[in-house]
């Protein structure tokens, strides 16, 4: 368990935004701060955490950002951390997930991000505030060009460069970025779960599955998958679509098929499209399909899974259809109509009860992003990122970060991720 520490925070933010807002936020890190915010009281709603109120501003109407400054007597230690909370009750108010570019394996800034988000809703929303979310998988043990050894167990390399994939199920205007981590992503490191907002905004926390249907209509032949953007694994048949990257770099075994469509295509739950062949790479041809627009490219490896696609020829006709359901049983209604969604670290707060069994064993310290919402709907946002002092010695160790997020009120928590600040 300890290795999941080393993944990395992806470069995709979840970001707050409004309707009709007129001051641009100003980035920071993490949190995206508003310039003309307005002092509130501290004795109103934000908790006390540790016997120690806040200094609270109002960074838009119904959004407030509290910074807190615990001393060193404090059961935390002196620690330091920032939290906007808003209700998504307030229509006027969106979650919104932001990649960095137009595939999810794209990198860039903050600061980048969110005046590309600005200016790509420029007259209809505004950045107010914003964390960084999910993670990604790294070099130094999933996404790998050469073989490693890692906890003492070899791995051999599954890609010929590296590609940083989000690790969770992410979804973005309702349309599903990435699946969750799959068990041929070796090393595997157990599910992950996410964090979403349906349709009607209400938020949640679950392990979401997917079911995709691949059927091949000039043969009547079909099979299914659960990787959608996933690392091109081992024994794995992964969909690529245009949200994800655009070359996926498998090795010279994979099979890989391209198939076009003639319109935009949305992969959601119940999505059914259509599309013809119109390339084949197989195996032992160095070359790569490269993705782009209404485009879908299946890749297999291993003997088990290429002779899914060995009969595919150009011009057959594709059906791909999507379910995807909450592997937990508890909120499938939620998960097939999530509009914004993002996978995290470790859950640390599930039905208002401690995670302190999943949490116990990290005792290092880390900045950190955290999302959450209380019994009533009220969404938070934390960074654990010892803002104002940028001293690692005041971040949190991931074992008191459930114990935290009870104390801030909150009824499920999710740590997004953890890293340097």
């Amino acid at each position: 368990k300890a290795s999941v520490m080393k993944f990395k925070a992806v470069k995709r933010i979840l970001a707050l935004s409004a309707a009709s807002v007129t001051v641009l936020s100003s980035a920071l890190s993490c949190i995206i701060f508003c310039g003309t915010a307005v002092k509130v009281s501290a004795a109103g709603n934000p908790m006390a955490v540790s016997g120690t109120y806040p200094e609270t501003t109002e960074l838009y109407s119904g959004v407030n950002y509290s910074y807190y400054s615990l001393s060193g007597d404090s059961k935390y230690g002196a620690k330091d951390f920032s939290v906007v909370e808003f209700d998504l009750a307030q229509r006027d108010l969106y979650l919104d997930i932001q990649m960095a570019g137009q595939y999810a394996g794209e990198k860039a800034g903050t600061t980048e991000i969110i005046n590309k988000f600005n200016r790509i809703n420029s007259g209809n929303k505004t950045a107010v505030a914003a964390v960084n979310a999910d993670l990604w998988m790294t070099e130094s043990c999933h996404a790998r060009d050469n073989d490693i050894i890692y906890n003492g167990i070899h791995y051999e390399k599954n890609m010929k460069n590296p590609v940083h994939l989000p690790r969770g199920f992410n979804v973005s205007n309702g349309e599903i970025i990435s699946s969750a981590y799959v068990e041929q992503e070796t090393p595997y490191e157990d599910d992950s779960y996410t964090f979403g907002i349906t349709s009607d905004y209400i938020p949640f926390l679950a392990k979401p599955g997917t079911n995709v249907t691949v059927k091949n209509e000039t043969l009547s032949s079909e099979f299914t998958t659960n990787a959608i953007n996933r690392l091109p694994a081992m024994d794995a048949i992964v969909m690529y679509t245009d949200k994800g990257c655009l070359n996926n770099y498998a090795l010279d075994d994979a099979y890989e098929v391209v198939i076009d469509f003639d319109f935009d295509y949305k992969i959601q739950h119940g999505a059914e499209i259509t599309g013809k062949v119109t390339g084949i790479y197989f195996p032992d041809k160095e070359e790569n399909p490269v993705m782009c627009e209404n485009r879908i490219i299946l890749t297999a490896r291993g003997d088990s899974k290429t002779g899914n696609l060995s009969g595919y020829s150009i011009g057959d006709k594709i059906t791909v259809s999507i379910e995807t359901y909450d592997k937990l049983g508890k909120h499938t209604d939620y998960v097939q109509n999530m509009i914004t969604g993002t996978g995290g670290q470790i859950p640390l707060v599930i039905d208002g009860k401690c995670c302190t069994e999943l949490t116990s064993s990290f005792t290092g310290t880390y900045a950190a992003s955290i999302i959450g919402y209380t019994e009533t709907g009220s969404v938070m946002m934390l960074t654990l990122d010892s803002a104002v002092s940028q001293s690692s010695s005041k971040n949190f160790k991931i074992s008191q970060m459930p114990e935290l997020c009870k104390e801030l009120g909150l009824y499920c928590a999710l740590l997004l991720n953890s890293g340097s600040p």
